[in-house]
């Protein structure tokens, strides 16, 4: 019978332990989500600006990431960057230029590879040739929260999202992860306020 009860506590103590950590991680990505009310993409569903629609001809090769980039850039900061057709251009373009957003604040648009809070992770076809890729085309990718190792991002893509999509005025977009050490080439646009 003494055997079966050290089992019984052994087992106990390693149920403890597991949900000990189940709760640490549930906290951990409570806390990310904290960061916004409800979900990361609440603010772009709050109804504090309207839709603005881009100006980039969207294909089954190219355009969403952009596209929904820009939007959830301007549903959180109010800044409306008008991206056109030759994205590379257009967003090599945005470097130190100056906009103001629709409360009427001055903002100047920044550069860095230092990954940042609710800026735009940009990857271009040479960078992700860098990291192995036989990539024609970049992307970009709203990211909402940055930790030790991660970027979180909100992003929409070509490629099929399958069942784990959600949709914002037409245009599709999941929840990614990318490890930091695995894109150091990468550009990340934020506005500064001047």
């Amino acid at each position: 019978m003494k055997g079966k009860g050290e089992i019984m506590k052994k087992l106990l103590l390693v149920v403890l332990v597991i949900c000990t950590i189940l709760s640490s991680v549930v906290t951990a990505f409570a806390n990310i989500n904290d960061k916004y009310i409800g979900t990361p993409s609440e603010f772009m569903y709050n109804n504090s600006r309207e839709f603005k629609g881009s100006q980039i001809d969207l294909s089954e090769y190219n355009g969403q990431c952009v596209h929904f980039g820009e939007e959830a850039f301007y549903q959180r900061y109010g800044i409306w960057f008008n991206l056109k057709n030759n994205k590379n251009q257009s967003l090599k373009s945005l470097k130190n230029r100056k906009f103001k957003n629709d409360n009427g604040e001055t903002f100047i648009i920044r550069f860095s590879t230092t990954p940042k809070d609710d800026s735009l992770m940009w990857i271009d076809a040479c960078d992700y040739r860098r990291l192995g890729y036989n990539a024609t085309m970049g992307h970009i990718a709203y990211v909402y929260y940055v930790d030790d190792t991660t970027i979180y991002t909100m992003e929409s893509d070509i490629r099929n999202p399958g069942s784990d999509v959600n949709y914002y005025y037409g245009c599709w977009y999941w929840y990614c992860r990318y490890q930091k050490t695995d894109y150091p080439y990468v550009y990340y646009i934020y506005p500064e306020k001047i």
